[in-house]
């Protein structure tokens, strides 16, 4: 079992859920190098699983994630600066926001008090959030003199433009039941229901099979911004797709013994290749 510094993470294969907990309350939850690169190694260690179906993430005390860590976030500067990193790269938070969005898991934020810059994009990300009706959701860096980049494309990719240019702009806030009716959280629900409406939409999720939970999600990142007849036909293929996965490997140790002429081999994968 890996050892996180700034992470707890518990597992529980049983019901197909592992629950990784942000663990820098002192900080709140702020997002530095080290903590997205354990975040990332924690959702890689679950790419593929066959027992874990859903991955929650949530802030240790009373705020999910206020965002970068600025000392940290002042150190990618200088790097970008002088050239030591590519102005491309947009870093470990980058990463964390691409595992999210395609990993085999799906993955829910559970979100509680102040949820700020990089805690938006990491919000963003994932497929589903629950929000407590008192939760803030604030992009203050212009206040700071920078205009938010990787938080602010994912503020503007999640809610409708206007109201991210005036989140972005002015530093108004959206709390719980307004980010739920513009779309960048799933569902809010009173500060005290967090906790158990979090296990229930992933208890709900990890009862379903894992193949189409897959093939469900792969479709949604396919369609995005695609016109609906579009969407319609991207559908048609991911579920061609998953029929021609189950189908090709229904009896694999058949098909292998045919081909290998073993005078033990089923009838019936002989004459399934003919």
């Amino acid at each position: 079992m890996s050892s996180w510094v700034k992470l707890v993470v518990d597992e529980d294969e049983a019901a197909g859920i592992v629950c990784v907990t942000l663990n820098r309350p002192e900080k709140r939850n702020a997002l530095d190098t080290e903590l997205l690169s354990e975040y990332s190694s924690v959702l890689e260690s679950y790419l593929g699983s066959p027992t874990i179906r859903v991955i929650v993430t949530r802030g240790a005390g009373t705020v999910f994630c206020a965002g970068m860590d600025l000392h940290d976030l002042k150190d990618w500067a200088h790097r970008w600066d002088t050239g030591e990193v590519a102005w491309s790269d947009a870093g470990p938070l980058s990463r964390a926001m691409r595992l999210l969005r395609e990993h085999t898991c799906i993955t829910v934020a559970s979100v509680q008090g102040v949820c700020a810059g990089g805690g938006i994009a990491l919000v963003v990300a994932h497929d589903l959030a629950v929000a407590s009706d008192t939760a803030r959701f604030i992009l203050p860096d212009t206040a700071r003199g920078s205009f938010g980049a990787v938080a602010a494309a994912a503020l503007h990719f999640a809610v409708p433009t206007k109201v991210a240019f005036d989140m972005q702009l002015t530093g108004r806030e959206l709390l719980g039941p307004e980010a739920m009716s513009l779309g960048l959280v799933s569902r809010s629900v009173p500060p005290d229901r967090l906790p158990a409406e979090t296990e229930e939409v992933a208890a709900q999720v990890a009862s379903r099979r894992r193949e189409p939970l897959i093939h469900a999600k792969m479709a949604r990142r396919l369609n995005e911004g695609r016109p609906l007849m579009d969407t319609m036909s991207v559908d048609l293929l991911v579920r061609t797709k998953q029929d021609v996965v189950r189908n090709s490997f229904s009896d694999v140790t058949g098909f292998l013994a045919s081909r290998k002429g073993a005078a033990d081999a089923p009838p019936e994968a002989s004459q399934a290749i003919r």
